[in-house]
């Protein structure tokens, strides 16, 4: 639909819906509404320290023990704030489990 010497005033319901339609299409392109990108996972954070005891269900000093130990790098510090990649943190876990048992 191509609007030409007209003000979006006179346009009726129709017209507008359809010409925000293809205006939000041309912009954002043309991926059906509603679906997510699969490829782009949202990842998951735990914070501080309490954050990793609730993860593992582990004690507060066991917690910054795995915090210092193997879970460092999934964990970002800036001063106070720590950050615990979810995912990561259980890949580390799981690994670091194993070379206990054997």
């Amino acid at each position: 639909m191509i609007i030409q010497d007209s003000t979006i005033v006179v346009l009726t319901g129709e017209q507008l819906r359809e010409f925000a339609a293809e205006i939000i299409e041309a912009t954002v392109g043309a991926a059906p509404a509603g679906k997510a990108d699969k490829a782009a996972p949202e990842r998951r954070f735990v914070y501080g320290i309490h954050g990793i005891a609730g993860l593992f269900n582990v004690s507060l000093p066991t917690a910054q023990k795995y915090k210092n130990t193997f879970l460092a790098p999934a964990v970002k510090q800036r001063g106070r704030k720590i950050m615990t990649d979810v995912e990561e943190a259980v890949r580390l876990y799981d690994e670091a489990m194993a070379l206990r048992a054997v």
